[in-house]
């Protein structure tokens, strides 16, 4: 796993402690996976993004929740069963906590969509 430290690369250009990444093996092939609220949208649209090239480039995105939302943490199960833990609410963006379940077809599915 590369130091984003050292090479000054990040995963996107604001990591905030709103956000979360995680490496696995458990997809096909190795992928780190990163979430949080974009900048531009605070507290709104949970979106986990996707890199098969160590951190360097993260093409690969999905909005997990559109609404209020804010710090998240990421896990992969056994089966390759991608969760998304994160906090959200109706009034304020840490109201309630709320999982995601998702796979990589799921993360795919979109993302392949807009390249067409």
């Amino acid at each position: 796993m590369p130091n984003w430290a050292s090479t000054g690369t990040f995963p996107v250009a604001v990591c905030t402690p709103a956000s979360n990444v995680v490496r696995t093996t458990r997809v096909p092939g190795p992928a780190h996976l990163f979430s949080n609220p974009p900048a531009g949208s605070p507290s709104t649209n949970l979106t986990v993004r996707l890199s098969r090239d160590e951190g360097r480039t993260w093409p690969l995105s999905r909005v997990v929740d559109p609404n209020r939302c804010r710090y998240s943490d990421l896990a992969v199960s056994p089966d390759g069963t991608i969760l998304c833990l994160y906090t959200n609410g109706e009034t304020g963006d840490r109201d309630r906590i709320s999982i995601a379940r998702f796979n990589m077809e799921w993360l795919l599915e979109t993302a392949t969509a807009k390249h067409r």
